[in-house]
């Protein structure tokens, strides 16, 4: 049996090496999928970064990355939609 601790470590590195090299993507894409709100656009990241982490990067490879990328644009874009549903203030109109 692994260690609990053994596991949150690897997760964690593998988690924070992931956003790493996925920060520019993620930025990018929230930046377009808010028509540059700033404010919306940190939410946006933020949903960006909860997908890799729910994605547990430690279970991916380097071949895995096209699906890693895809899945983290789909959550950012759901994300976006749900907000403009929701017509919250400024971002209704995104």
């Amino acid at each position: 049996m692994i260690a609990k601790e053994l596991v949150d470590i690897d997760t964690d590195d593998a988690v924070g090496e992931a956003l790493s090299r996925l920060r520019g993507f993620i930025r990018a894409n929230a930046r377009r999928l808010t028509a540059d709100d700033p404010a919306f656009a940190v939410d946006l990241e933020q949903e960006g970064a909860i997908a890799v982490w729910r994605l547990d990067p430690t279970r991916l490879e380097g071949d895995d990355e096209p699906y890693l990328r895809g899945a983290i644009f789909k959550q950012m874009q759901r994300a976006a939609r749900n907000e403009r549903r929701k017509g919250m203030g400024r971002f209704s109109g995104c």
